[in-house]
């Protein structure tokens, strides 16, 4: 049978569909924490949520900025050695704000999930935020 692109497919109701219902954890420290764990494969997604987005920014693009900045390098690490070390592990790192909230997603193979929480902290906790990664972010 071949396929007529000419001819839209007929509509029907999904038969069913399911959410995975986030498993709520609270740190030592009180930070809330949603676990999912979804399939058999190994890789991990973490996702950072901060209530900084746009709204909360009453300085012109700071909220925007700051996110994809993170990635640029930090007090340990500068931007071509953070690069290098998310590389090392195949480590992806996406970092986007709206008008709520921004937000850092790091994607991995869960082998290397050990090596990938420090980068992110680093990166989250002690940003360089230098002259030369500014200018090339404007």
């Amino acid at each position: 049978m071949e396929l007529n692109r000419t001819i839209a497919p007929e509509i029907r109701k999904p038969e069913q569909i399911r959410f995975q219902v986030p498993k709520p954890k609270l740190l030592s420290n009180d930070i809330p924490v949603y676990l999912i764990r979804e399939g058999a494969q190994d890789v991990f997604r973490m996702e950072l949520v901060f209530q900084a987005g746009r709204r909360h920014d009453n300085r012109f693009i700071v909220s925007q900025a700051v996110p994809p900045l993170l990635k640029e390098g930090s007090r340990m690490l500068d931007a071509e050695s953070m690069a290098k070390a998310l590389d090392k592990y195949g480590l992806n790192v996406q970092a986007s704000a709206n008008p709520d909230v921004s937000s850092i997603r790091l994607h991995g193979m869960s082998k290397y999930i050990q090596q990938a929480l420090p980068l992110i902290s680093e990166m989250v906790r002690n940003p360089a935020f230098s002259k030369k990664e500014v200018a090339n972010y404007l």
